[in-house]
């Protein structure tokens, strides 16, 4: 009928379809799932055997594991009231275990004690000796011995023996107290070693020689032959520095706690020892004039000497052990000077007061440098948290904030004759440079000086006067020399067998 051929569908048994594709496409996550089934079978299978995965009760686990590692039992795994315990490498056969075959035998480690055994147990207790009553001396407490033992020889002290213990010790208490004392009362000395105090003219030693001339050499030079070597010192020398402007002396510090005048165009002896520490000294720093100088202990203590007299003006007791100590070289401020400690922080002390007068607080490690800058009215510091900080001088607010993700802990640094630079010995085996302009100070990653070796150690850096050069230490000895300007390495001197870590230039 017609409705008949209105409800029927035409379907073309030929459609313009490729099904090879889509049978292709319904065939690769099956290929994919027998791929990833095949790997996973070949992870399961060891050497020993295969792996599968099991869940099992960790109390259960346990028992089984250390009931096979001590007796050799483990459950039947067919039958799990039964045990099987191995023969073992005697070549004996399983043997098929009932569970109270277990317990009885006390072949597992859970298996609670048997009569015997407590019997035994109870036995040996009652050979302990009775420890008595403990209001008299006859309690023995924890150390009463079983019968049949050795006791032990009983002390018998008499009022004499008992007396003279207590004499021992009080004479031992009042040595150290003796001993304490005698070190708070810690007195510095200086001795001095030269010829005379005064020449014929009634000049003093600590002046400058008559017959030389001090002017400033237009032009600076690399040196090339060793001239004198200065002995005296009994451990490594930590810090030497020339006298102020005419650098006919030489200041030295050490690790025998000893600080050491020398003379440099005399006889080059030891002129003045000065002992005002009871440890190392860490560093030196003079006056403008030279007539004074600081020097920082280890000892948690700075003196602040008469260079001539050997005498102590004054002298500081700090709460930290102190890195470094400066005095400002500002001439209206000589009476101030910074201390930067372990502590992490830069104290500001007053030479007239004694009191310390401003704390700059701000850094996450201990302050390794102080410098002063712009005409000593600010002054960098350098501590182990990789930071440099620009404070303005009686001020402890950071005005400049220096970090740097490839910057390294700055040990030493040193300021160009210029004042518009100043270069830090960094941890990483490179002279780093600052620009110092308008107050504030900029890392200059375009020049760095390298080649040396100083990791470890507190190497110095030194500008010659005329700013030509910069000279730095080396752990293995060496004396090393950059040209300022190109940053090109000019010399290498072979200075001392064991790590150079103080330099200091000729001022003239």
């Amino acid at each position: 009928t017609e409705d008949d051929e209105f409800l029927g569908l035409n379907i073309n048994p030929t459609p313009e379809v490729d099904t090879r594709q889509i049978s292709i496409r319904n065939e690769q996550p099956i290929g994919n799932i027998q791929s990833e089934d095949s790997a996973l079978v070949k992870r399961r299978q060891m050497p020993t055997g295969n792996v599968e995965l099991h869940a099992m009760n960790l109390a259960v686990f346990r028992e089984q594991f250390y009931n096979y590692r001590r007796f050799g039992v483990y459950a039947d795994p067919t039958l799990p009231q039964n045990y099987i315990q191995d023969g073992g490498s005697e070549g004996i056969g399983n043997t098929l275990l009932t569970g109270d075959q277990v317990l009885s035998q006390k072949l597992s480690v859970f298996a609670s004690s048997s009569q015997p055994e407590r019997e035994l147990t109870k036995n040996i207790k009652s050979k302990r000796v009775k420890g008595g009553d403990s209001s008299t001396g006859e309690y023995l407490g924890p150390w009463a011995c079983y019968e049949g033992e050795n006791e032990f020889d009983k002390v018998n002290q008499t009022a004499e023996d008992r007396k003279a213990v207590l004499q021992q010790a009080e004479a031992a208490r009042k040595a150290q107290v003796e001993a304490k004392k005698k070190e708070e009362e810690f007195n510095p000395t200086s001795e001095f070693h030269g010829d005379d105090l005064h020449d014929y003219k009634g000049r003093s030693y600590i002046l400058p020689p008559q017959d030389r001339s001090y002017a400033r050499a237009e032009q600076n030079y690399i040196p090339k032959n060793l001239m004198h070597t200065y002995k005296g010192h009994k451990r490594q020398v930590q810090v030497a520095k020339f006298f102020p402007k005419f650098g006919h002396m030489i200041l030295s510090g050490s690790y025998d706690s000893e600080v050491k005048l020398w003379d440099v165009y005399g006889k080059r002896n030891c002129l003045r020892t000065y002992s005002g520490h009871k440890s190392a000294v860490r560093d030196l720093s003079f006056t403008n004039d030279g007539m004074h100088f600081l020097s920082t202990g280890w000892d948690n203590r700075l003196n602040y000497w008469d260079t001539e007299t050997g005498q102590v003006v004054r002298s500081f007791a700090l709460g930290a052990r102190p890195f470094c100590g400066q005095i400002n070289p500002d001439p209206t401020r000589q009476y101030a000077f910074l201390v930067g400690d372990v502590e992490k922080k830069v104290t500001q002390w007053d030479l007239r007061s004694g009191e310390a007068v401003v704390t700059y607080s701000d850094h996450l490690g201990p302050v390794n440098t102080v410098t002063f800058l712009d005409n000593y009215t600010k002054f960098a510091s350098t501590s182990d948290d990789k930071k440099v900080f620009l404070w303005e001088f009686g001020i402890p607010i950071v005005i400049r904030h220096v970090a740097d993700p490839e910057m390294h802990p700055i040990c030493a640094t040193d300021v160009h004759p210029s004042d518009k630079y100043f270069v830090g010995q960094s941890a990483d085996n490179k002279v780093i440079c600052y620009d110092v302009k308008a107050g504030f100070i900029r890392l200059n990653k375009k020049k760095k000086f390298t080649g040396h070796l100083c990791a470890g150690h507190s190497v110095q850096v030194k500008f010659s006067p005329d700013g030509q050069f910069l000279a730095s230490g080396d752990h293995e000895g060496r004396v090393f020399f950059w040209d300022w300007k190109s940053a090109r390495l000019n010399s290498v001197i072979e200075a001392h067998e064991k790590a150079c870590v103080s330099i200091d230039w000729h001022p003239t």
